[in-house]
């Protein structure tokens, strides 16, 4: 009886849509259980911002504090007091004006307490709903759905990138959700819709708008044309609603932030890493990374060759991979060029954090789907572990681990993944694999 269950469920023939729906809210479950006290940090930019548009002291959503990074800003101290924020900090507001405005509908009805809780509830959502899209993305051929959710839910659970997510209840979810919709809606046909979906999630942060190049490179012009007149007008309609001076802020916001290396334990920055082997091997003397400082030109004078470098490696891999796959048939060529590029943008930016990674995360099971194996789950297991956000933490804290060896590991994997799916688009390439 049992053999002939879980027989079922490994089935990929099989869509066990109860199974599914079953893996999906005991895994909603627990994560809310696991996050419904988290201090929820990232969100309370957003619920500040609006606030003070709401109270008519617009000139107060981009303050930061000096060097941008490092907590809440002298500005916003009595008011996130008065607030009584579940966390004693807001960093500072970097998105775009537009929702700010809209926040300022938001915050005068309801509380900071009751905000948090209700947008952690779709963010949970979110990420159970990307799971199922990614799997449409992938499209899996050995791994059965329930077996891809439930791989895809313990990643969720217990990896580093995915618990800093919705530890610090971040809108990275929804932009992750976003951005796999959009080329879920682009292998379906709807070019327009997957072009909106683009749009809107480049509205939201700057770097999916980069994700656009996979509509150029794959010719799709109605996607791409939608995605410039849905960013558009999401611009204008922003500028009309926010009005020029706080995108004046914004863009004053923004120059703040460029040129500066956050060297912090959530930045999985290769740039990072680059600096910490530099200075251990004496090139870099300047500064020790590992004190937790804003590098700046000031204090690191070769940051910007290193930010250079990392650039061009940015361009040269995405370049060489696009070259890579394609051969490929389209939904194979489409999925791995989400995938490969969701790794490259976070890998090489001055600024990785760890959250960036969370769209990678969710369509990591196609490695698992590639080598469906009892060796290949014992491999995924012991990654699984080693990406922990238990051990990430714990090495630094409890084992005083360095925490820029800890960063260095990450990034190692993700080159190491990056490598295993240039591998993988050589291996199943037609031209490869009839010669």
């Amino acid at each position: 009886m049992w053999s002939e269950f879980f027989h079922r469920l490994g089935d990929p023939a099989r869509r066990n849509p109860q199974a599914v729906l079953a893996i999906v809210i005991v895994w909603a479950c627990i994560a809310l259980y696991i996050h419904w006290l988290s201090p929820g940090s990232d969100l309370w930019a957003l619920y500040v911002a609006g606030h003070f548009i709401a109270e008519g002291q617009p000139h107060l959503v981009y303050a930061s504090p000096d060097g941008f990074f490092g907590g809440t800003a002298p500005e916003w101290g009595a008011v996130v007091a008065a607030l009584d924020l579940p966390s004693d900090t807001a960093f500072p507001y970097i998105y775009p004006p537009i929702w700010a405005w809209i926040m300022s509908w938001v915050t005068p009805h309801i509380s900071p307490q009751a905000f948090g809780r209700a947008f952690l509830i779709v963010n949970i959502a979110l990420c159970a709903l990307s799971v199922l899209i990614a799997a449409r993305l992938v499209r899996p051929v050995r791994l059965s759905l329930p077996l891809w959710c439930v791989t895809a839910g313990a990643l969720l659970l217990f990896s580093v990138f995915s618990y800093a997510a919705l530890f610090f209840n971040q809108p990275q979810i929804v932009v992750t959700f976003l951005i796999l919709l959009a080329f879920e809606r682009l292998l379906a046909g709807a070019d327009k819709s997957a072009g909106a979906l683009l749009a809107l999630g480049a509205a939201m942060k700057i770097m999916p708008g980069v994700f656009v190049i996979i509509m150029l490179a794959e010719r799709r012009w109605r996607a791409a044309g939608s995605f410039a007149l849905t960013g558009i007008a999401l611009l204008a309609a922003s500028i009309l609603l926010a009005g020029p001076d706080l995108h004046r802020d914004f863009l004053a916001a923004l120059s703040k932030v460029s040129g500066k290396l956050a060297a912090v334990p959530v930045n999985g920055s290769a740039q990072l890493v680059a600096t910490f082997v530099l200075h251990q091997w004496g090139v870099l003397t300047s500064v020790d990374i590992s004190n937790r400082e804003i590098l700046t030109q000031l204090n690191t004078p070769s940051l910007p060759l290193i930010n250079w470098g990392a650039r061009f490696c940015l361009v040269a891999l995405t370049a060489s991979f696009f070259v890579r796959v394609r051969p490929l048939p389209l939904q194979k060529r489409i999925a791995l060029s989400v995938l490969v590029l969701s790794i490259l943008l976070p890998l090489f930016s001055p600024i990785g954090w760890l959250h960036y990674y969370l769209l990678p995360v969710m369509m990591l099971p196609v490695l698992l789907d590639r080598w469906y194996s009892l060796r290949s789950a014992a491999i995924f297991a012991a990654l699984l572990t080693l990406l922990s956000f238990e051990l990430f933490f714990s090495t630094i804290v409890d084992f005083g681990l360095l925490w820029p060896i800890a960063n260095s590991v990450l990034v190692i994997f993700w080159g190491a993944v990056l490598a295993t799916l240039w591998w993988i688009a050589g291996e199943e390439a037609p031209s490869r694999g009839s010669a």
